[in-house]
């Protein structure tokens, strides 16, 4: 039997009321395991100056449920770019979910963006050239896909050893014309590093799975983009 796993890493840079003004007190809290559901966009009111605000949904474990609104969240991968990462603000209080037992099962935790940064990241595309046989041709070919969002989804672990792990995601994409095939593979800034000798290094840890699908609510704009699904196995 297998079970659900995936996550991303999210950071939780407290802040507290201080003469009125709300000030980080230095203390970040590192929540692994988590995932990052984008839920559209919103447009902007007075408070963000016209702004569109975007906006997401964090699901992951009992650690998620300390979070307080005036709290600020980073998602692993997400930056703006050399001025450091992207801060997006928590609205409302944490929805903690309890299983049969009664026990924390998950907390979902909505958050948004209004600022000018970027929350979306930039994956690297690697084609390769095969033969009739599979083979690989030549040197694999990269380039770089802006405007992406990667959600993480259950993937599955083959209990019978313990290692074998797969991972699945669906990688959205805000241009629908961006260059991605059914045979390419993808690496994000935050897989982790491949064994020394593994194809991997080369090709990248990420298998699209099917050809590359119209994604209609990309962008405020209305303008559609792309859905790609997305498979990666270790061990």
């Amino acid at each position: 039997m297998a079970r659900s796993i995936g996550g991303q890493t999210v950071r939780v840079i407290r802040r507290e009321r201080v003469d009125g003004a709300l000030v980080e007190s230095g203390v970040v809290d590192t929540v692994a395991g988590c995932f990052v559901e984008p839920r559209g966009t919103t447009g902007g009111d007075e408070a963000t100056a016209g702004k569109p605000v975007r906006e997401f949904r964090v699901y992951g474990g009992a650690v998620l449920g300390q979070i307080r609104t005036r709290d600020l969240v980073e998602v692993d991968g997400w930056l703006v770019g050399a001025s450091g990462r992207t801060r997006l603000d928590v609205a409302g209080q944490p929805a903690v979910w309890p299983d049969l037992r009664g026990r924390v099962d998950h907390v979902e935790l909505d958050i948004t963006y209004a600022g000018t940064g970027s929350t979306l990241e930039t994956v690297i595309v690697v084609r390769a050239a095969r033969d009739n046989d599979g083979d690989i041709v030549g040197a694999p070919t990269e380039h770089a896909v802006t405007g992406c969002t990667v959600r993480l989804t259950p993937g599955s672990e083959d209990l019978t050893t313990g290692q074998r792990v797969t991972t699945k995601a669906d990688l959205y994409v805000a241009d629908a014309s961006a260059d991605i095939r059914a045979t390419d593979r993808v690496r994000r800034a935050s897989d982790p590093e491949p064994a020394v000798g593994s194809s991997l290094k080369a090709l990248g840890p990420w298998r699209v799975i099917g050809s590359p699908e119209t994604w209609p609510s990309a962008n405020s704009t209305g303008e559609p983009g792309l859905i790609v699904h997305l498979e990666r196995t270790t061990g």
